[in-house]
Formats: C-alpha cells, structure tokens, sequence
C-alpha cells in the first residue's frame, strides 16, 4: 500500500522514460512486491505459476537491456505490520489453511499467526529462478523496501524498482515506478518503459524530503497505521507543510502534545473576536473596515498582511492538532523509528553475474511453468549465450560459437546472429526425444535452430574478435581500382593542352547506296498523287458572300457521290471576279442567267429557317443513341426522318439529294407555280415563290434531274437556270 497521498504529490515530478534508460545501471528490486502484482497472489486459476513466468520474462528483459538486477527478499516482517499480513492472507489467499497445518476444531485453542509462512513459500520458489539465472538474491532483515532503499542511500544501487511509497519513508534517492515492458496497456510504450522519480530534483524544486513524507504516512496512513488520521486529507497535510521546513517538521509534529499551553494561547487569540482577523490589532473586523486601524495607520481598512494568512495557517494546524490527539499514541514513535533506522552493518554485494546453470532451470523450474523440456531449452539458452559473450575470462566453456550467420538489427542495436555448439555434449539427454523429432518435421534445419541466437556486435568483438573480423572481411566489397596520373614534365603539359585546343574534326559518315530496287525518299516525296486515298477532315463552314446572318442546316451536307452535283465551276467563276461580267453562260448545256440579289435576302432567309423549325416529337426525345447526340441536331433530324420512312417502307417520299432535303425539312412545295408578273422594288427571288416554296431551289432542282428520270417533258427542248448573284 504505501504512504497514502504520496503518488499524487510526487507524480507531477516523475518523467515517463524508456527502459533503455537504465542500462548500465545497478537496480535493486523489491521481489514482493513484483510477486504480489503479477500474481495478485489471489487468482491461482489464470496460471498456476503466473508470478514465475512474470519475474523470468522481466528479468530476461533487463538483462537484454544490459541493467543488473539484485532482488531484495523479504526478512521478519516488524510487529506493527502484522494487522496488515493478517489482512493481506485473508484476501490473497481467500481465507485458505495452510497446507500440512493441523486443522482447528472448536474445541482446540487457535496456534499462533502464521504471518509469512505461506508468502515466504511463493518468494522460495523465485528465488530458486532467479538462482538457476545467475542472478543475485538478498536476504533483507527486515522490510523488503526498507533493505532496497538502505543499498540506494548507500551507493550500492542507482535505483530502486518497486511499486511501494514506502520506499522513499526508508530514504530511497531513485524510484523506479511501472515498470512495463508490454506494448500494450495505457502504461505501456515502444520496448518497454518506467516512471522515475529522483528524489533529489524533487527536492531542488519544493522543500520536502524524508521527514514531511513521515508525517505524511503519520496522518494520512500507511502499512503500520493504515487508517491514519480520521479527517486528514492530502491539503490539509500540504498546508502543514507551507508553514515548517523539512527540517523542523518533525519536532513541530512532537509538541503538538508537549506544547499544550502554548498551543492553548494561539487557539484562544485566533477565535478572539476582539482582534481583528486581518492586522491582529485589538478591534473588530467590521470597525477596521469601515473606519481604518490606528496601529496600522490607515483611515479605511488595515494591513491583511500582518495577521490574515498567519492566522489561516494557524487555524489549520490547530485543526490538525486536534483530530490528531484524539489518537492516544499519536505520534507514534515506533513508527518514526521504522522508517528512519537503518541496519547496522553495509552488506558486501558481489554483482557480478553467474553463469546460468540451465539444467537447474529445465529440472526444477521446467514442471513448476508447466513448460515441455524443448520449450524451456528455447527460452533458457539465448541467457546462457548473453552471459558467456559478457564474461572477459573464458573459463567454464560449455558451449562454443562455430559461425556467424548475418547481421542484424535489434532495437537500433548492430548485432549478429551465431550458431553455437556443445562440443562436450553437456546438453545431451535434457530434450526427450519425441520433443526432438516433432521439432524436426517444424523446423527444416532439424535441432540445429535451437543453437542460433542474436548478441551485440560490441560484445562479440570483445569476446571472439578474429570470428568477427573474419566475417566483416567475407562481406567487404572489393575496392575500387583507382588509376593514378604519371607525372608528366612542362613539354609533355603544353603538348596535351595544344590537343585539347585543337578544333576536333568532323567525320561525316558516308552515305549507304540504297538497294537496286528501293525509291529514294525524295522520289517518294516528289511522285505525283494518284489515286491516293485521303482521309477526310471534319467539313468546315465556309463563308459565302451575300452576309447570311446563320449559316444553312447542316442537312445540306451531301452523303452521295460529291462528283454527281459538282458545281464548283459555277461559284469559282462568281467569286472570282463579282464585278465583272460572268464569263460562264452554260452550265453542262443550260443557260445561266445572273439576276442582282436584294438587300435584305438575309433578313429574309433567317426569318424562314426561324418559322419553320419545330420542336421534336416525343419519339426523338427519346432516342439516346450517342453516335446521333454527337451531332448538330438538323443532321439527327434528318437521320429520324430517313429511318421513319425506311421502316414505313415508302421509299419514295426518301430524299435523295440535299435540295430535297432542304424542301422536306422546310415543307416546301415541289410543283413550280406559273410565273407571275413582277412586282415593283421586288426581287424575282421572291416573286416567284408561292406557299413558303422557293422558286430558285426548284428550278435549280427541276434541272439536275437525270434526263432518263425527266417525265411530261418536251424532247429537245433546253431550260435556262437562274443564278442570283451580287
């Protein structure tokens, strides 16, 4: 349990470090305590020796990280303690007898306390452990924690691992706390970490040390007195400790009962109401406040800082006095005495590490963990290999390195891997050899992967340097020749620079005779093009010129041969020369007549291409064919057409040219009208149009009618085709 309160005063102070931290480092160990968290000593049915596979696992892991460990066991336990042990086995051990221990009958007088007995068994077992690991056990007379921190005020330890508060009542410098070497858990961090506490940065920082943590445990409560004080919490105490020094605290906490009239006196003049409880001067509170304080010299109010928090601090500590002698032993001195004595003599601990003795371990240890004899050789052989790459001195040699594997990485640590022999078969008969042949049918390499374990490459250069230096020369990688310069005299300097001061030559490579039979590329670039098919380009817009303020649908697009309405001899000749007199009269044996466009033929041809458009029906709006989408929406219109008409079956009424296109889309008539008389300011243009019908799109039509589809026809008889133009 500890000293109630301590961890929250102390841990603002602690730094949350990893384990690495403590390489190199000489820790003492409170043994109980680690037995008594891994174990809870109460629940038997997670493992039945959970707290042996806890400690081998943490001490494996210290020794990884280079810290030397000495657990302190747990001596006679003081007779203040012993309402606590009585507690304790009634929770941990739920109430259990003894085994080999006589049964009590009602009529049989109860024999004496067991105390420790059956805790002192469970540290027994530990110990065998941590003996078969080389590692170094003490025997505390007393207190576990007390022992540990007698060897760290001494300098025998640099620290102390344990979870008890009592540690630093003892005097401890240096606590370790939470020590975790899981990944997992809030308390847990990358490899392992702990909570130190240093004791004398503490101490740099707030006036508190031993003494105020003494008195802490006095009226707060500890192992030796674990209700405390009835009422005293951890601010009251705190206030305590604002008005004493370290030093002092103590003999103050002494007179509490000695100093009865002195004490009596400041009781009297806190609560005296004819003192003012800001100055201390003779008068009430109230009339200072309002009228001022002669003593202190002022008209309103008075100095709070003679008497106000000097009275606050008194009233606590009489507050404190009060509960506190209501305890007749109070304050204990036996309990002081405990926590300020020390042993006698200074223990002669010998440190250095043992050689692990693994046939110990898979014997004794092996059927305690429940563990199968190739299960413990796994575990138990990477120890003995650590501690023999350690030693300086190679006496007692059971095993020996044959090869290096490879290197390795181990936690940013430069390490290898080895394979280790036992040349004098010392191991021979420890592993059944059933375990032997199941590991084998696993394990492709056979029994040979059990000697194979990972050291620092510092400590295999200390302890086989030719091994290691013999492999470090395999994996080197041959250097590269490097070419040195003769020296060269002034003549032979001058002779190269004028070579490199010379313009280089151009050497023009000779051109191959191209084989009999093969073009040349410029022939094949100058030969004439025919018959050669061209792909043809997107048809662009072109701009006519009478100003047609929107261009033509783009229905007027032919799809038929280009070569059946070829009219390209006619426009050339228009746009050639517009001022000049048409050269061109007969177009394939029609007479060509030019008449002079109106001005607003434009205006005019907008206005009927507006008129006559027509929203879609609702079979175009559906029809969601993306070859159709992509184009302008007079060439889909066309295309519904055409495929309504097809499907119909009246061919017929299919327009084959772009001019009947144009008349179908525009509901233009196909008979031409009889001509009419032309009006006045008229074009003929319009004139002879009638019903929305244009009479130049029919003439023009009526003439490039084949002659074998020409019906109602006069034999020899020539039309004349009308070409407006500017």
């Amino acid at each position: 349990m500890g000293v109630k309160e301590l961890w929250g005063v102390l841990t603002p102070h602690c730094e949350r470090k990893p384990i690495n931290e403590l390489r190199g480092k000489k820790v003492a160990i409170d043994l109980a305590g680690w037995v008594c968290e891994s174990l809870n000593v109460v629940d038997y049915f997670v493992h039945p020796r959970h707290h042996l596979k806890n400690l081998f696992f943490r001490t494996c892991y210290l020794i990884w990280e280079q810290v030397t460990p000495v657990f302190v066991l747990e001596g006679v336990a003081p007779k203040l303690k012993s309402q606590v042990i009585a507690k304790r086995n009634e929770l941990q051990f739920r109430g259990v007898k003894p085994k080999n221990s006589p049964e009590v009958t009602q009529n049989q007088a109860p024999k004496g306390d067991k105390g420790r007995t059956r805790f002192n068994h469970v540290l027994k077992q530990c110990e065998t452990l941590l003996l078969s690991m080389g590692i170094q056990c003490v025997q505390g007379p007393g207190e576990a924690e007390a022992y540990c921190a007698f060897l760290n005020k001494h300098g025998l330890v640099d620290g102390v691992i344990s979870q008890d508060s009592d540690c630093f009542a003892y005097g401890a410098i240096c606590v370790y706390r939470n020590f975790s070497v899981s990944t997992q858990g809030a308390q847990a961090a990358a490899g392992g970490a702990v909570d130190i506490y240093d004791m004398r940065e503490i101490t740099s920082r707030m006036d508190f040390g031993q003494h105020k943590i003494i008195v802490m445990a006095l009226l707060c409560g500890c192992d030796y007195c674990p209700d405390g004080i009835g009422g005293i919490g951890k601010d009251g105490v705190l206030k305590l400790f604002n008005k004493y020094k370290e030093t002092e605290i103590l003999d103050k906490l002494r007179n509490w009962r000695k100093e009865t009239n002195k004490y009596n006196a400041l009781e009297i003049r806190v609560d005296d109401k004819s003192i003012c409880s800001n100055c201390g001067h003779i008068g009430k509170t109230q009339s200072h406040t309002k009228s001022g304080c002669s003593v202190c010299r002022t008209n309103k109010g008075c100095d709070e800082s003679l008497w106000k928090e000097q009275r606050l601090s008194i009233k606590a500590e009489l507050t404190l006095r009060r509960k506190a002698l209501l305890s007749p032993d109070f304050p204990n001195e036996e309990i002081i005495a405990e926590f300020l004595s020390d042993p006698t003599t200074i223990p002669k601990l010998n440190l250095n590490w043992r050689q692990p003795n693994i046939v110990k371990f898979i014997k004794q240890i092996g059927h305690l963990l429940q563990w199968p004899e190739i299960y413990c050789f796994q575990k138990f052989f990477p120890i003995l290999t650590r501690w023999q790459v350690q030693q300086s001195k190679q006496d007692n040699i059971l095993i020996q390195p044959i090869e290096i594997i490879k290197k390795r990485t181990v936690k940013g640590v430069a390490s290898l891997e080895l394979r280790w022999q036992d040349p004098s078969g010392s191991f021979k008969g420890l592993i059944p050899d059933k375990q032997i042949s199941e590991f084998e049918l696993e394990h492709p390499k056979g029994i040979e992967e059990l000697y194979y374990t990972i050291e620092p490459l510092d400590m295999l250069e200390s302890a086989y340097p030719d091994l290691v230096a013999a492999f470090l020369k395999s994996k080197e990688k041959p250097a590269k020749k490097t070419i040195r310069k003769k020296k060269t005299t002034p003549e032979e300097e001058d002779k190269e620079n004028e070579q490199k001061l010379r313009p280089k030559r151009v050497v023009r490579k000779k051109k191959v005779a191209p084989e009999q039979g093969q073009p040349l590329l410029q022939q094949f670039l100058r030969r004439e093009i025919k018959d050669t098919p061209v792909k043809s380009s997107t048809p662009q817009r072109q701009q006519c010129s009478t100003p047609i303020t929107k261009f033509l649908p783009s229905d007027l697009e032919s799809d038929c041969d280009a070569g059946e309405f070829d009219m390209s001899d006619i426009v050339n000749g228009i746009i050639s020369n517009p001022n000049a007199k048409p050269a061109l009269t007969k177009h394939e044996g029609h007479r060509l007549h030019y008449e002079p466009l109106a001005d607003d033929l434009s205006l005019r041809l907008a206005q009927m291409s507006l008129d006559n458009e027509e929203e879609p029906t609702e079979v175009e709006k559906k029809r969601n064919l993306s070859q159709i989408e992509q184009l302008p929406q007079s060439k889909r219109f066309s295309l519904d057409d055409s495929f309504d008409l097809l499907v119909k079956g009246d061919l017929k009424m299919l327009a084959r040219t772009p001019v009947e296109r144009f008349k179908l889309q525009h509901r233009l008539s196909e008979k031409i009208p009889t001509p009419v008389k032309p009006l006045a300011n008229m074009s003929y243009f319009f004139d002879q149009s009638s019903g929305n019908a244009d009479a130049f799109e029919e003439v023009m039509n009526s003439s490039f009618v084949p002659q074998d589809q020409e019906e109602n026809e006069e034999d020899g008889e020539d039309d004349d085709l009308v070409v407006i133009s500017d």
